[in-house]
């Protein structure tokens, strides 16, 4: 596993490894998981239990087990409703965060390995909160740099669409911008994906957007494949296991345990994936570094 973290890998190589490394270290990735998102997922259970919810299995009202179903996830009451989904948003966004800090033990855990060394799990979860506040005004600075490129792009756009009369041509005109948009997100989303991994490893705000772009170099397309077959993955095993909770529990807390613990241990495995497809461009970029000095060096 050391040799395979070290090299540069081809698509299928590396997905060898991820499910691999998912395999033979799954109980120390777990302790990581459990530790920092595992009192989110017990805080919720407890939210849910205190607003009424049924344990086991929670049904509304119905002709049929499918409607009894549907009817259990809309309360008659209002404010119930409000109150569930102001609960669920703050659980969310806890979550969420927790997640960011999930994903930096697991690197440095997988930076462990790869060096041959041993770790504990409870130690690069403490030392990923160390990454906080550079990863939050990394964060924070990127959210704001997409706002006004959205505008940049929008408002033009927008001013040029007011001279366009057809309907036809309006239609024609916005699907082309917003299937450029997404295009062009996707790209610089991939492209700068990886600064929260180099400022796990000491780079800082600014530079690392430019060690990610730097990265990322002739690999955007191997990324992109490499992010549609985990996201079809994740997908499908949260879709699986989420229906049949549904189907056999309704809106229930047991329901909502499950369905958490399912996307915890998918989540981990995207984290893992996350982390070797960045020590695989750490040492292809390395690698074409010493290319280009023996070119210079021929070159003189």
């Amino acid at each position: 596993m050391q040799d395979k973290l070290n090299k540069p890998k081809r698509f299928g190589e590396v997905l060898d490894t991820i499910f691999s490394l998912s395999r033979s270290r799954f109980l120390d990735f777990l302790k990581i998981y459990l530790m920092l998102l595992g009192p989110i997922i017990i805080l919720e259970v407890l939210v849910y239990l205190a607003m009424g919810k049924s344990l086991i299995q929670e049904v509304g009202q119905g002709s049929n087990w499918i409607e009894k179903i549907l009817s259990g996830f809309d309360p008659d009451d209002p404010f119930a409703q409000q109150e569930e989904i102001l609960s669920e948003n703050v659980l969310i966004m806890l979550s969420g965060i927790m997640s960011v800090f999930a994903t930096v033990a697991i690197l440095f855990a997988v930076d462990h390995i790869r060096k041959g060394e041993t770790f504990q799990p409870s130690e690069v979860a403490k030392r990923a909160f160390t990454k906080a506040l550079p990863i939050l005004g990394a964060t924070i600075l990127l959210i704001i740099a997409f706002f006004f490129l959205l505008l940049i792009i929008l408002l033009p756009g927008s001013t040029f669409s007011l001279g366009l009369e057809s309907l036809v041509s309006l239609t024609f005109f916005f699907l082309i911008l917003g299937i450029g948009l997404i295009a062009l997100l996707i790209y610089l989303i991939i492209k700068i994906t990886f600064y929260i991994a180099e400022i796990a490893f000491g780079s800082t705000v600014l530079s690392s957007f430019k060690n990610s772009w730097q990265l990322t170099r002739r690999r955007v397309l191997f990324l992109f494949g490499l992010y549609i077959v985990f996201a079809l993955i994740i997908g499908i095993i949260n879709f699986v296991f989420e229906i049949t909770a549904i189907l056999l529990l309704g809106n229930s807390v047991l329901y909502v345990l499950i369905v958490n613990i399912v996307a915890l241990a998918t989540s981990m495995i995207g984290s893992i994936g996350y982390s070797v497809a960045y020590f695989d461009l750490k040492s292809r970029h390395d690698v074409d570094e010493i290319q280009e000095i023996i070119e210079e060096y021929h070159s003189e």
